[in-house]
């Protein structure tokens, strides 16, 4: 049905606790989520930017600097927060995913806002794989935003209320401007998701929005599942593989000596049994999520944090 593929409905905003966008370089946040930041404004909602890398590849580090500066001004925000790691050299690394969760801890966010995995640049796609290893450390929730490609969303949100700001907003970032024209580019994208909403509904933007327990049983389809899958147990992840491929085998085998009748009542058990061994996954996830939340607000774990960041610098040097 249609309706599994598109999201017809468009929200207001995104209810939250506390938001945290994060930007690969100082105008994604308002090129991807200007709207949303702008909606969190509005319903008295905390926004924290963080602005990861100094974008002085294709610019003057100090001048986008202070063009983020001014466009969190007209969105109402607060100053953002600027990392400088070097443009075009972000890595999806322990040093930044533990700043990222240190940072969700400490603002008690509960909606992480990060460039989606199907990005073309290199800094939006080691965003985007950071982000989800830092949501799945802390078990909030990720928005994933688009600025160059655009994503397969599950929630669109109407800011044909905060249209113009947001153009106010991205207008700021001149230098990039004369560069290429990318307000008349995002403002195009935001008017062309509302091909499936109300005629009233002129700007929308599109995001993937995932739990933590979401996010695990996405991970299969999204690009980036190589990145995050470096660090598990190889022997563990071969053994799940062998397993599937076995099981697949063994379906295919019985599925030969059936008739039709029986094969559709086989298929509807199968999918009976798989939506059962997903509520159940999900359930264990949330619970794995929030025993691993208590863990890292605990007193234990923060007096632990240099042990473990001494433990991960002598095992990167080996």
């Amino acid at each position: 049905m249609e309706t599994d593929f598109i999201p017809y409905q468009a929200v207001a905003h995104l209810p939250a606790r506390h938001a945290l966008v994060l930007a690969p370089h100082p105008d994604d946040e308002v090129f991807g989520c200007g709207g949303a930041i702008l909606a969190h404004v509005q319903h008295g909602i905390p926004v924290s930017v963080i602005i990861l890398t100094d974008g002085g590849l294709y610019g003057d580090a100090a001048v986008r600097m202070a063009e983020s500066r001014s466009a969190a001004t007209l969105l109402g925000c607060g100053e953002p927060e600027f990392w400088a790691y070097p443009d075009r050299g972000l890595r999806h690394d322990q040093d930044l995913v533990g700043r990222l969760v240190q940072k969700i801890v400490a603002t008690g966010a509960d909606l992480v806002y990060a460039p989606s995995p199907w990005e073309v640049h290199p800094d939006h796609r080691q965003t985007a794989s950071a982000a989800a290893q830092a949501v799945l450390d802390t078990g909030v929730r990720i928005a994933y935003y688009e600025v160059g490609s655009p994503l397969r969303p599950n929630l669109l949100l109407d800011i044909t209320a905060h249209a113009a700001a947001k153009m106010q907003a991205m207008r700021c970032f001149a230098s990039q401007m004369e560069q290429q024209d990318y307000a008349r580019h995002i403002a195009a994208l935001n008017q062309y998701r509302t091909y499936t909403l109300p005629r009233e509904v002129t700007a929308a933007e599109a995001y993937l929005l995932l739990s933590a327990a979401d996010l695990i049983a996405t991970l299969p389809s999204l690009p980036l599942m190589s990145v995050l899958t470096r660090s598990m147990d190889r022997q563990h992840l071969q053994e799940t593989l062998d397993s599937v491929a076995g099981q697949t085998l063994q379906l295919m085998q019985k599925m030969r000596s059936l008739n039709d009748v029986e094969l559709h009542q086989l298929m509807r058990q199968q999918l009976a049994d798989k939506e059962q061994q997903r509520a159940q996954a999900v359930l264990e996830s949330e619970r794995l999520m929030s025993d691993i939340v208590k863990i890292k607000a605990s007193r234990s774990w923060r007096v632990t944090a240099p042990l473990r960041w001494l433990s991960a610098r002598i095992q990167s040097k080996d």
